[in-house]
């Protein structure tokens, strides 16, 4: 849990909301707000629904919570989007699967730098490298495009290491 931590700092007056599947990587961040005291709110819908995520960030107080790039596309497209009050939002982590430059920057666009990237994978465990919410905001930076198609640096406690596999055969 201190590994997820050093994403952001978290205490009892911290909500993570379990956006995604509880069986995913996103389940597993709740772990770190569990550690700390905090609130964990798990959505009763039987599918992602952008309005609901809507709704429990204006409820709860500092939120986070967990998002494919998919998810925040719906996010982002969604009509309520230009609507909502997200600066009680502290993070909006998101991996899983690539997320296209495009739609990250509309994204950004929409909500603001709250964004972290994760990636990893369950055997790791979990995050190997991160793009953080500094690299995200920091548009000055001339390899600022690249990075934001990246996945980030290193995490806190990883190695990582490219493997080629030569064998023929």
């Amino acid at each position: 849990t201190t590994h997820h931590s050093s994403v952001e700092p978290r205490d009892e007056n911290d909500t993570y909301i379990c956006a995604g599947p509880l069986t995913h990587g996103g389940g597993v961040w709740a772990l770190s707000w569990l550690a700390k005291a905090g609130r964990i709110v798990i959505p009763t819908y039987q599918s992602f629904d952008p309005q609901a995520i809507f709704d429990l960030v204006e409820t709860f107080g500092s939120a986070s919570f967990f998002c494919a790039p998919t998810m925040i596309t719906r996010l982002t497209n969604h009509p309520a989007a230009d609507r909502v009050d997200l600066n009680k939002t502290r993070t909006i982590l998101y991996g899983g699967a690539p997320m296209y430059t495009e739609d990250l920057k509309r994204a950004i666009r929409k909500f603001g730098y709250r964004f972290y990237q994760g990636y990893g994978l369950s055997e790791a465990p979990l995050i190997v490298t991160g793009l953080t919410k500094q690299m995200h905001r920091d548009t000055e930076h001339p390899n600022y495009e690249s990075r934001l198609a990246s996945v980030g640096v290193p995490f806190i406690g990883t190695e990582p290491k490219l493997v080629v596999d030569t064998c023929v055969g």
